[in-house]
């Protein structure tokens, strides 16, 4: 979930295989009935009344996911990114923000480094 704006928050599978495997196109139900992922790939996320979640917290997650996605290889390095509204509060400091998000993503990119080294 990518925070839009101040009340919109957009759904982006980052996982191919939902969007494209016949067999992992389903979010619930048998193959072939129910909802797909492609049917909610890219909508708005339509919540009930005025009760949102942080974008903040929005933002931390879908930039984890991001980059778990890139460094496994399900989407291009840079081909989805949180956007800057994501941050926006009065009480959130943006460069902050980014120097902490960024501090992470390369402890994670030694972790998957390290990782890979074990069971290869």
């Amino acid at each position: 979930v990518l925070p839009e704006g101040p009340d919109d928050y957009k759904i982006h599978v980052l996982y191919p295989q939902f969007l494209n495997d016949p067999m992992q196109q389903y979010i619930a139900g048998h193959a072939g009935q129910g909802m797909r992922w492609q049917d909610i790939h890219g909508e708005k996320l339509k919540l009930p009344a005025v009760n949102r979640p942080s974008r903040r917290l929005c933002g931390f997650h879908a930039a984890l996911a991001i980059r778990y996605a890139e460094v496994a290889e399900w989407i291009a390095k840079g081909s989805v990114v949180v956007p800057g509204t994501a941050w926006d509060s009065p009480t959130c400091d943006k460069q902050l923000m980014q120097k902490f998000m960024d501090s992470l993503l390369v402890s994670g990119d030694v972790w998957q480094q390290e990782s890979e080294s074990v069971t290869s």
